[in-house]
């Protein structure tokens, strides 16, 4: 089978430091992100079958929990659609992961570093947005530095006077809060919920119940430099206070496939935006200057939040090949990081006498916009007047999608650690019909094995059941008129990987163009391996608000990507 590497790239120089943005190192525990290379890992120099280029469940061993156009649509809630597993009794509940705020020394533009309680308006921003994106969840990822030894009442963020709820475990000790979001702030009335997490060198525990024991173990990396005894001294200790170990940042080669692949890590990342940021200003700088169009002041621009699509064509490709490989050696929940902080800053590059007054006074005549914004300096702000990192608009770009039991926290964290989680990029529209599953038995009383489930091929062969994603539809962070979603062309494929990291001679029939959901597609595996989903979406839906940015609708995107169901020999 011939292949086809599924992203696109610019050729572009370095400018070092032309925005100060995303996750910068934790002063006592991280060394400085350098962010990815921009070379493929060469153990993982796997490449996406061509086909993509065209157009019993186990959980991990963890501690119990008892815990703008005015024509658009102002919607911004959306309730689940009745498919798949919610039909099955799952709920569907989206959410954010690789969070930080005011206990995380490089969020809220660098206010909180000292002092936590200096920047309220940050606080009140991530509050407020968790509510206006039509989030469900958020796991908190401050850094050790700042975090470690907090509070946990302080670590969740709750705001008795503000209507806020504590969940208590079975010690009555605090493990998440809840923020009860009103309907004067988007869609109805409906509870966020949030847990404790950090983010140290690459150590990224998701919903901890309680400091580590010793405390010190929160500044253990999981990079390949450290020790295995102490990388597995933190994995132990993050599971006994019942959280979920998830590797940050899996893009670098820091940590490699083998580590992920034998240590008990319950959750990697396939994508993270600060990656994708360092792919512009590290391969492709000659990109910022596409967002001319975008910025505040441009006039006529494409639709503010569409400047994501400027970073998408340009995926950061290492993670998502790493974690192809990785759960093609065994069980492991990809997740897309939001790592969002609200820090990204111009810092007045074309001030008089800053660094780059020459240059910008000979761009400003092709580029006055973008050359403005570089004068003013400060956060970078779009044309609606929203400043790009927003964590309303971080978190409605991409989000992961958890069916759960139910929508407590407990429920979401043992959701995750089973797999059964979607990553959408909503950028593109609400994603709706999708389902993958596997059904063993005879058909009219068929056992259904849900997403990162485990099977066998003794006996009587399962089959794979997958329904093709509807077209988009129109959401608040999608600008588009639900009769133009008929033009985007999308694509869903079944793609197997043997533990070997061959990819599988699979497909699924190509489903019909036009309309919505197809009927269940039906494909009987003949090989062990690991199988998953990925939707590719060409936007043409959105020529009409990407104005002179339209090219960008011909390109391919990744819009969802399901955890895998594994089939044994």
């Amino acid at each position: 089978m011939s292949h086809h590497r599924f992203f696109h790239s610019l050729p572009g120089a370095a400018l070092g430091g032309m925005l100060a943005l995303g996750c910068s190192a934790d002063t006592d525990a991280v060394p400085a992100d350098t962010g990815p290379t921009g070379e493929t890992v060469t153990a993982l120099d796997v490449e996406v079958p061509v086909d993509m280029a065209t157009s019993d469940d186990v959980a991990p061993d963890i501690a119990p929990s008892d815990g703008a156009d005015s024509d658009v649509t102002d919607d911004v809630v959306i309730p689940p659609p009745v498919h798949g597993p919610v039909a099955r009794g799952l709920v569907a509940l989206r959410g954010a992961l690789h969070v930080h705020n005011r206990f995380s020394h490089d969020a809220c533009d660098g206010r909180v570093d000292e002092d936590p309680t200096a920047a309220p308006d940050c606080l009140a921003d991530f509050r407020a947005q968790l509510c206006t994106s039509g989030l469900d969840f958020a796991f908190m990822t401050d850094h050790p530095s700042n975090m470690s030894g907090q509070p946990f009442e302080e670590l969740l963020y709750h705001d008795a006077a503000a209507g806020d709820t504590l969940v208590r475990n079975a010690k009555s000790d605090p493990v998440a809060n809840i923020i009860e979001c009103p309907e004067t702030l988007g869609g109805p009335a409906r509870p966020v919920h949030l847990t404790v997490g950090f983010e140290g060198n690459f150590t990224m525990p998701l919903g901890l119940e309680a400091h580590l024991d010793p405390i010190e173990l929160e500044r253990v990396g999981l990079d390949d430099a450290t020790p295995e005894a102490d990388r597995k001294a933190v994995i132990d200790a993050i599971h006994a206070k019942g959280g979920l170990v998830a590797i940050a940042h899996s893009e670098r080669e820091e940590i490699g496939a083998d580590a992920l692949a034998t240590l008990p890590i319950d959750v990697m990342e396939q994508y993270n935006i600060h990656a994708n940021f360092l792919t512009i200003l590290e391969e492709n700088i000659t990109r910022v200057f596409d967002l001319e169009a975008f910025l505040k002041g441009a006039v006529d621009g494409p639709e503010a939040d569409l400047a994501f699509l400027m970073m998408l064509d340009i995926f950061p490709d290492a993670a998502i090949q790493k974690w192809y490989q990785v759960s093609a050696r065994r069980p492991i929940t990809g997740v897309v990081g939001s790592d969002v902080h609200q820090n990204v800053v111009l810092d007045g590059y074309c001030t008089p006498g800053g660094e780059f007054e020459a240059l910008c006074d000979s761009l400003a005549e092709s580029y006055p916009v973008l050359v403005a914004n570089l004068k003013a300096g400060g956060p970078l702000t779009l044309s609606d007047g929203k400043r790009i990192d927003s964590y309303e608009r971080i978190f409605r770009w991409l989000h992961n999608r958890v069916y759960a039991k139910d929508s407590s926290a407990a429920a979401i964290k043992e959701g995750l650690a089973l797999g059964r989680q979607i990553s959408v990029f909503a950028i593109f529209g609400e994603l709706d019909g999708l389902d993958f599953r596997a059904e063993h038995g005879d058909a009219a009383k068929a056992t259904i094995t849900e997403l990162g489930g485990q099977l066998s091929l003794k006996g009587d062969a399962p089959t794979f059941v997958v329904t093709a994603a509807a077209k988009p539809r129109p959401a608040a962070w999608a600008q588009f008129l639900p009769e133009e979603s008929d033009a985007a062309e999308v694509e869903t494929h079944l793609i197997g990987i043997d533990e070997t990291g061959t990819f599988l001679d699979v497909s699924i029939p190509t489903p019909a163009a036009g309309g919505s959901a197809v009927a269940d597609l039906r494909v009987t595996p003949d090989k062990p391996g690991r199988y998953h989903v990925e939707v590719l979406i060409r936007p043409k839906h959105l020529i009409r608000v990407l104005r002179a940015r339209s090219p960008l609708a011909d390109l391919t995107f990744r819009w969802a990507i399901t955890n895998p169901i594994y089939l044994k020999p």
